[in-house]
């Protein structure tokens, strides 16, 4: 099982859990930018700081990346071509153009 060697692998377990949870338990396939951006802002609005999405998401991301290489699943991450802002609180928004030139997948 991947992640069991994490110090705090049973803390990420939880938050994954509760993060999928707060996108309303979706297929993995059917989630997209619109909703990642609106947990994220769901989130934020309750008092969670950006730095906390953020890390939230990333761990969502990690597993979509992970089942990819693995060749679990075969659809894009949805996490592309939204990324992370800074921990300001700024919303999730596009990259720039630089980042927009790399593929769909999620690296």
């Amino acid at each position: 099982m991947h992640g069991i060697s994490l110090t705090d692998g049973l803390r990420r377990a939880s938050i994954l859990r509760a993060s999928c949870k707060a996108l309303g338990d979706p297929v993995a396939s059917t989630v997209d930018g619109a909703k990642i951006a609106a947990v994220r802002a769901r989130w934020m609005a309750n008092g969670v700081t950006g730095k906390t999405a953020n890390n939230r998401l990333g761990y969502l991301k990690a597993v979509y990346n992970e089942l990819h290489k693995l060749d679990v699943i075969d659809y894009p991450c949805p996490f592309f071509p939204y990324q992370a802002r800074p921990a300001s609180g700024t919303p999730l928004g596009l990259p720039d153009q630089t980042a927009n030139n790399r593929t769909a997948r999620c690296t």
